[in-house]
C-alpha cells in the first residue's frame, strides 16, 4: 500500500522555504573591472571567460547558474558607477 505524505500549504503553519532561503546557496556574478575585462565568477569558485561584451558575461554567468544549481545575484553586473562599463 502506498501512503503519501500532505504537503504542507502557506498560511497553514507548515515549514515551506523560499528557494533563496538556503544558507549554502553559491551566487553567481558579472564583474568589471578594466584588468579583467568583464568575467563571471561564483562563491563556488567557478570563474567564466573574460569577455569583451558584457552580454557574453552575463550568459555565462546564467548559464553556469542553471547547470550548477547556483543562484544569480542581484544585481548581477557589479559595475563601478564612476566609470563606463
Amino acid at each position: 500500500m502506498l501512503t503519501t505524505q500532505p504537503t504542507p500549504q502557506r498560511g497553514m503553519g507548515g515549514d515551506v522555504a523560499a528557494p533563496y532561503d538556503s544558507p549554502t546557496a553559491e551566487i553567481v556574478r558579472v564583474l568589471v573591472a578594466p584588468r579583467r575585462r568583464r568575467q563571471s565568477e561564483c562563491t563556488c569558485g567557478w570563474r567564466g571567460r573574460r569577455r569583451v561584451l558584457r552580454s557574453l558575461s552575463v550568459l555565462d554567468a546564467l548559464d553556469h547558474a542553471a547547470r550548477a544549481g547556483c543562484h544569480p545575484g542581484v544585481p548581477l553586473v557589479d559595475v563601478d558607477i564612476g566609470r563606463r562599463p
